[in-house]
């Protein structure tokens, strides 16, 4: 008597591989990386000093040379992050993204970085200059490059920086940080108060204070009032605290030569005592106006 032999059964595997193919998926052999919009802006900043450091007619820069725009590009196009509860993020993401897509172009693409932007005393000298660097020094020229804003110490710094006093290394420690922790009351006070006002509108604290109190905290005049000047208060913070805090960190630890000096932080804004009158407050719109009309004009 003979065995028995089973036939394979090949219908199953004829109509999973053969007669209906749209139903296998296929393996990817690789997979691209899904960057975030912040990830793709912090690659683009750090692509400038690194593409910078290498020669102008180099190969390796004439190849990398779009890539930082190509990395900005891609942070626009990223969409966000879809758990987001607010739009607060994103807004404060996007006037970032502005403002570094701008620097980029200029230090990058609108100039020629190794001849236009030069630090005084130190890239201007006779036989000296970005251009005679080595790929360290030249990438740590061009990281100070993407990432000052003011110009400060450079042959480009911007006009109208309110002068400062000149102070030994502790008295501007000391003013910096009574200047941050003045600035931390003062958001303080400004989510206290916001966070007041939300409770006192759905009737929560209005048994606690006289009737005609609320209806002042919650006419529309006041709440105008009060919205503009906290907003005014926090774009204010949100510059002049970063720089205070980067200032005490710089100065206080002594990192690097130039940035370690209280000469190279002075204030965001000046003094507000010296703000008052239309025509001193209108002078320096009319001379910025005149200075970008002059320059347009050749």
């Amino acid at each position: 008597m003979y065995p028995s032999i089973e036939t394979p059964n090949t219908t199953s595997f004829f109509n999973e591989f053969v007669a209906f193919p749209g139903s296998v998926t296929p393996r990817p052999k690789f997979t691209t990386p899904q960057w975030s919009g912040r990830q793709y802006s912090v690659m683009a900043i750090l692509s400038v000093p690194f593409i910078l450091s290498f020669h102008p007619k180099s190969m390796i820069r004439r190849t990398l040379y779009f890539l930082p725009l190509l990395l900005i590009i891609s942070a626009y196009r990223t969409p966000s992050v879809t758990n987001s509860k607010s739009f607060s993020g994103d807004y404060q993401f996007g006037l970032l993204l502005a403002s570094w897509t701008m620097r980029i172009l200029d230090r990058l693409y609108l100039n020629d970085p190794e001849t236009t932007f030069l630090r005084k005393g130190i890239d201007d000298k006779e036989g000296h200059g970005p251009i005679t660097y080595n790929p360290i020094k030249k990438f740590i020229w061009g990281l100070e490059l993407i990432t000052v804003t003011r110009g400060i110490g450079w042959n480009w710094q911007i006009s109208q920086i309110p002068p400062q006093q000149d102070l030994e290394r502790g008295p501007f420690l000391f003013m910096k940080f009574r200047k941050a922790c003045l600035t931390c009351l003062g958001l303080r006070f400004v989510i206290s108060s916001s966070q007041y006002l939300l409770a006192l509108a759905r009737g929560e604290e209005a048994r606690e204070i006289p009737a005609w109190t609320s209806q002042v905290l919650l006419h529309p005049i006041f709440l105008h009032f009060f919205i503009y000047a906290t907003w005014a208060f926090v774009v204010y913070s949100s510059l002049n605290l970063a720089e205070n805090l980067l200032a005490i960190v710089f100065v206080g630890l002594r990192i690097t030569k130039t940035w370690s000096e209280p000469a190279a932080w002075p204030s965001v804004f000046g003094s507000i005592r010296e703000g008052y009158g239309f025509r001193r407050g209108w002078s320096y719109v009319h001379i910025n106006l005149g200075t970008i009309a002059q320059v347009q004009s050749r």
